[in-house]
């Protein structure tokens, strides 16, 4: 997905994702619950740093930056969201 996003950036642009910190200790059946009684996507338990980042650097974007962004809960439980950002290298001259 960050390959395909990638493509649609001009020379220079900036891609940011925002979702969900992989953390050992998250329940993630107990977080997103709902997601047995929908059909839609099953979270997987979030993404730590380094899928990420070798996400962007394979999308060939530059200048990896990863912030944790928001902390807070659902369903009871404690979880935090992280800010990506990486930038689609100017074109050669």
């Amino acid at each position: 997905m960050t390959q395909a996003l990638s493509k649609y950036l001009k020379p220079g642009g900036t891609l940011l994702v925002l979702d969900l910190l992989k953390e050992g200790n998250l329940m993630i059946n107990g977080v997103f619950a709902e997601h047995g009684t929908h059909d839609i996507v099953a979270h997987k338990g979030g993404f730590a740093r380094h899928q990420v980042e070798e996400a962007f650097n394979a999308a060939g974007l530059l200048s990896f930056n990863f912030d944790d962004a928001i902390s807070a809960k659902k369903n009871g439980y404690s979880v935090t969201l992280f800010v990506a950002r990486g930038i689609k290298p100017l074109a050669a001259s």
